[in-house]
């Protein structure tokens, strides 16, 4: 009970209640700007009096609306306050003093402060005119004054709830297909690696006679394992994380640069292709930060990759690596066939590329990937000072 009412005091004091709408540095100046102007008219169109007591009330009065645009609730207090006092001390005052508060209603409501919070405010007020002997001239201005503001105000109000609402549905609906997504790729793909590496183990056993066959399959179950374990942990922290932001997503160790390389080099001497690589070092060595080396590993794994797969049999790749001024540069070219086969739609989504450039732009890097006559030319930038980050960037999927 005490922390319900304790988190509705905090939501009152917010200068805003909304999600989609703060109060900035101009609303904050816009509400100065009516106060003047209510000033003026004070003094110049209607009938207040120029006494002390009457420009002292009507001052504090309007002060009281800037106030309640940067603390809504000590500005309401301020300004009953103030109110209480016009109403009571024996000067004509003018209209400004006594009429104020409605417009910081009004402020009120536009922030999202509960109703019952700005409801009661405007009942205190009307109390208070109650015990002015005046006081049929003292209600006569909630009708002409609050009516009119608290309808504006709820007006605003309405806008900024729809547009809460909104958002508040496009979250759900996030939420919902995220679980979806997680839950959908667990049963499909999940389940049919996991089936895959029985089957290799199964099959390891049936060929255990012959020694290629063993390292091959091998090869696979390793490879398949390692995938699995990935996308696993991947989907964990996923659900975990219940759509919460600023949840930032562990990544797992890139493979060594030497091993996707050593892996490449096996997989085209099969097929009878070669690989070419100069300054593969320089990954591994200490003069990246670990974050951007990381990233720069995984970059360079995805277009090994894509190089490897796509190479023309027979055919090469080269790769080069290099740091100069403070820039990494890796080019990375693979022969092809003159007339490429359509793309196997299992083994490429399109997706690589794009992760990669994504990674490379968030490095601040630049990534350049076309094809030039019989071969296609990869090379991307990342610089290594300018732009350097000590966390690791958050996974791409």
């Amino acid at each position: 009970m005490f922390l319900n009412l304790l988190n509705r005091f905090h939501v009152a004091s917010r200068a805003s209640a909304f999600k989609t709408w703060v109060p900035t540095r101009r609303t904050h100046l816009l509400h100065v700007g009516v106060a003047l102007f209510l000033g003026f008219i004070s003094f110049t169109i209607t009938s207040t009096p120029r006494e002390a007591p009457a420009v002292i009330a009507t001052a504090l009065a309007l002060v009281c609306l800037p106030l309640t645009s940067f603390l809504p609730i000590a500005g309401a207090i301020a300004s009953f306050i103030v109110t209480w006092g016009a109403q009571f001390v024996p000067y004509d005052v003018g209209v400004i003093a006594t009429s104020a508060c409605w417009v910081v209603a009004a402020i009120l409501l536009t922030r999202g402060l509960p109703r019952y919070v700005v409801y009661s405010f405007s009942c205190a007020v009307l109390l208070l005119g109650l015990y002015n002997p005046t006081w049929i001239v003292a209600l006569t201005w909630p009708v002409l004054v609050g009516s009119p503001c608290m309808v504006l105000g709820e007006a605003i109000r309405y806008h900024r709830e729809q547009t809460d609402s909104l958002l508040r549905q496009r979250e759900q609906n996030f939420e919902r297909q995220r679980r979806l997504i997680t839950s959908e790729l667990h049963d499909t793909v999940v389940r049919d690696l996991t089936h895959a590496v029985m089957a290799a183990q199964h099959a390891k056993t049936a060929h255990s006679d012959n020694g290629v066959s063993v390292h091959e399959f091998d090869a696979i179950i390793t490879q398949v394992r390692r995938s699995v374990g990935q996308l696993r942990r991947a989907l964990i922290m996923i659900s975990e994380s219940n759509g919460d932001e600023g949840v930032p997503l562990r990544i797992s160790e890139p493979r060594p640069v030497q091993e996707v390389v050593e892996e490449a080099r096996r997989s085209l001497e099969e097929r009878g292709s070669r690989i070419q690589v100069e300054g593969i070092d320089i990954l591994a060595g200490e003069d990246i930060i670990a974050g951007t080396r990381q990233q720069a590993a995984r970059i360079f794994e995805e277009l090994i990759v894509n190089a490897v797969k796509y190479v023309s049999v027979p055919g090469d790749v080269t790769v080069f690596l290099e740091i100069d001024a403070a820039v990494l540069r890796c080019l990375i070219t693979n022969s092809i066939d003159g007339d490429p086969p359509a793309a196997d739609t299992a083994l490429s989504s399109g997706l690589g590329l794009k992760g990669v450039r994504r990674r490379i732009e968030l490095l601040g890097g630049s990534f350049m990937s076309r094809r030039k006559d019989n071969r296609w030319i990869s090379l991307f930038t990342i610089p290594l000072q300018e732009r350097t980050i000590e966390q690791p960037v958050q996974e791409v999927l």
